[in-house]
């Protein structure tokens, strides 16, 4: 018995990679005779259309997508312009009202297009990119809700309420000033750089997070089973949560800044906070370099914590323990700030760069 069901398994094995392969030799062949498989795309035919409204007296711009792809970028002039490509289930239209423009498009999709246009049909849409362009002195509230695109957003400086909130694609935003930026995404990655806001909060869930040269009154980011990446980051409060991927800080300035993972790396480079700091980690290790704060706390388990501490041991009243592990620091008493390090099943090796 035992004997077939090993047989079976190992035939089934054979049979999946003969299968791929035929698939994959079938493809580079129709490739190689010039197949097109676009070609095979029987959604309904694509259709260019322009509109064009005024930016005068619009408070509230939102936008929404399903599907297929759209670009945002500024426009040449004072106006909106929107370039949409449309059929019999991609469709444009507007909504205006007491100052709240709000622009859609989507596809109208139904559970048996697929039967009726061919199951490759979805394709074609990435083939029409429709754009929508803002003037850049644009000053009101700008929200975006969409899925299965990319929202890459450029040269804004004056937005009020900024949000986008996309699924299955990511968000990208560079030289972006605004009163408040809320961000998520999930299965993609969220990008910022050169942008000033007050209160911020950047999510994904199975996608990256990258934050450069942001300066805000708050920052809150997080995600999971992937990274996040913090560089020259400037705030108020800083919150960082991960979980089974790595955080990487550098270059930052903040009255606290918390930040936890799991099951990956904790790292923080050239810091200096005004209050606190706090690195914490499970199956992990936790690394501070060249960090100064008046109050430190550092934890981690299965994990080394190690660094350097910017001023001398003498300044602070250092609080130590581990198990199954080593560690360098003696507890002390005394000191005007406090060092607080814990760990459980791994060493501590914690320096300072004044004597």
């Amino acid at each position: 018995m035992f004997k077939t069901k090993s047989k079976t398994k190992r035939l089934l094995m054979i049979s999946g990679i003969l299968c791929g392969a035929g698939i994959l030799i079938a493809a580079v062949a129709f490739a190689f005779c010039g197949f097109d498989f676009w070609k095979v795309c029987a959604a309904p035919d694509y259709q260019e259309s322009s509109y064009t409204y005024s930016a005068d007296g619009i408070s509230s711009l939102k936008l929404d997508f399903k599907g297929p792809p759209v670009e945002i970028r500024t426009s040449p002039d004072d106006k909106i312009h929107v370039t949409a490509w449309e059929n019999d289930r991609v469709k444009f239209d507007t909504e205006e009202s007491s100052g709240s423009l709000t622009l859609r498009l989507g596809a109208d999709s139904r559970w048996y297009d697929q039967f009726l246009y061919g199951f490759f049909s979805n394709l074609s849409s990435y083939q029409h990119r429709s754009v929508i362009e803002i003037p850049a002195g644009y000053q009101g509230d700008f929200t975006v809700s969409c899925s299965e695109t990319t929202v890459d957003l450029k040269g804004f400086e004056n937005l009020r309420n900024l949000e986008i909130k996309n699924s299955n694609g990511s968000v990208s935003l560079e030289n972006i000033s605004s009163d408040r930026c809320i961000l998520s995404t999930s299965n993609a990655s969220v990008y910022c750089k050169n942008l000033t806001t007050g209160e911020m909060e950047a999510y994904s869930s199975n996608g990256s997070i990258a934050l450069e040269q942001v300066a805000a009154d708050n920052l809150h980011t997080g995600t999971s089973n992937s990274e996040i990446i913090g560089t020259a980051l400037i705030s108020g409060e800083i919150s960082v949560s991960n979980s089974n991927g790595p955080i990487s800080l550098t270059d930052i300035k903040a009255d606290v800044l918390t930040a936890s993972t799991s099951n990956s790396t904790n790292q923080l480079q050239n810091a200096v906070l005004s209050r606190s700091v706090s690195l914490a980690n499970s199956n992990g290790s936790v690394e501070i370099l060249q960090a100064e704060a008046p109050a430190i706390d550092l934890s981690t388990s299965n994990g080394e914590i190690s660094g350097v501490i910017q001023g001398s041991q003498r300044d602070y009243s250092i609080e130590a323990s581990t198990s199954n592990g080593s560690s360098n620091l003696m507890n002390t008493v005394g000191g005007e700030k406090t060092l607080k390090v814990s760990n459980s099943n791994g060493g501590i090796n914690v320096t300072f760069s004044q004597p």
